[in-house]
């Protein structure tokens, strides 16, 4: 629209005061002539480089931005998220970002030692205080002292245990077993756990006192199956960095599109150990084919009906099994609660609770659709 101008707007010679204008169309403005052209769309976000970990995915992001405030802090940070998916890296990036970087940091594996044992290895013992006990031992929290000791799967620690820890935390003492003196360590705890915490509290087998005391701030890490994007970028890092020198290796589009159908159950660490198999069965040629890609999956088979058709149990607790469960259904129904709800015969107000309880808001739901209303009360099921 020309609002009144001294030299007029012209197009192809005509004076004109309202038009609507194509793009690529040449418009005469007073001395000047333009020419509209479409704005380039976005590019899409790039996969970002952080300590060792690469992501485009924006929940990625958020945890890497996270790590960056909290790490210079004291603050006992507790890492969720499934197995394989980078927990330790995260762990390591906090520790490296704080003012006690210079010092040890220290990882125990709370799942991967015997009950037994683990009192011990945490807090150390004094010679001859059981059997075996040939020489004083320093435990893990004397080996972090001035550093990170890094909890790893602490949903597992035994809870006759916990009550100790808990001291620790708070007193910054411990005590080694055989000892009658405690000893001052200067620590920071970083844990980290597949399990849900909040639901191990409310079955009594995590003290909820030491909950508040390990989780001042929690970040969450996200599966790979819901990373959008990175797993091309994570496949073609790593078969860079895994093929022999001077060998220019790369994926075919269809081995990548079979990449990208797969649901990750072992999330990073599986993707790095599928890569590496490829790369011994890749046969001639510079371009890996789909038939190198194979998946060392650990669940049964599953039925003709598809993985959405099929619940595997072997080796899940009962939590466990409801949220896949949950999972599937939210899946095989498009995301649509109601459904759920009458496919399970579960309580409206249950299928809501773990939803939101497990993250499961966006499963089954096609990209971009919005969220459904909430099932009405009719369709609750005792």
């Amino acid at each position: 629209m020309d609002l009144g101008s001294t030299n007029g707007t012209f197009i192809s010679g005509a004076r004109v005061t309202r038009a609507e204008l194509p793009f690529g169309l040449a418009v005469q403005l007073g001395d000047a002539e333009i020419v509209l052209e479409p704005r380039e769309a976005p590019e899409p976000a790039r996969a970002e480089a952080f300590e060792g970990m690469l992501s485009r995915d924006g929940a990625m992001r958020q945890a890497f931005e996270l790590v960056e405030r909290v790490g210079p802090s004291e603050a006992a940070v507790t890492i969720l998220g499934e197995t394989g998916t980078g927990k330790e890296l995260f762990a390591r990036a906090l520790h490296a970002r704080s003012a006690r970087r210079d010092g040890p940091f220290i990882p125990v594996n709370c799942s991967a030692i015997a009950e037994t044992l683990i009192e011990s290895e945490l807090f150390g013992h004094e010679k001859g205080a059981f059997s075996g006990a040939e020489r004083m031992r320093k435990g893990a929290f004397e080996e972090a002292d001035r550093g990170t000791l890094f909890l790893d799967e602490i949903g597992e620690l035994p809870l006759d245990l916990q009550p100790k820890l808990l001291r620790v935390l708070e007193l910054g003492e411990v005590k080694r077993v055989g000892a009658s003196r405690p000893i001052q360590v200067s620590v920071r705890i970083v844990a980290a756990t597949h399990r849900d915490l909040r639901a191990q509290v409310r079955a009594g087998r995590f003290r909820e006192d030491l909950f508040y005391r390990l989780c001042v701030v929690p970040i969450t890490v996200p599966p790979l199956r819901r990373r959008a994007g990175d797993v091309r970028e994570l496949a073609e890092a790593f078969l860079a960095r895994a093929a022999p020198r001077g060998v220019a290796l790369r994926w075919s589009e269809e081995a990548l599109a079979k990449l990208e159908a797969y649901d990750w159950p072992g999330n990073v660490r599986q993707l790095r150990n599928v890569v590496q198999r490829a790369l011994l069965f890749r046969g001639e040629g510079l371009a890996i084919g789909p038939a190198a890609v194979t998946f060392e999956d650990t669940r049964a088979a599953p039925a003709d009906g598809g993985d959405d058709d099929t619940l595997y149990v072997r080796g899940l607790t009962l939590e466990e099994i409801e949220r896949e469960a949950i999972r599937l259904s939210l899946r095989r129904n498009r995301g649509k609660r109601a459904a759920v709800v009458k496919e399970l015969r579960i309580a409206k107000s249950t299928v809501m609770k773990r939803i939101g309880q497990w993250g499961l808001h966006d499963e089954g739901r096609p990209p971009g659709e919005a969220p459904e209303p909430e099932p009405d009360d009719e369709a609750e099921v005792a």
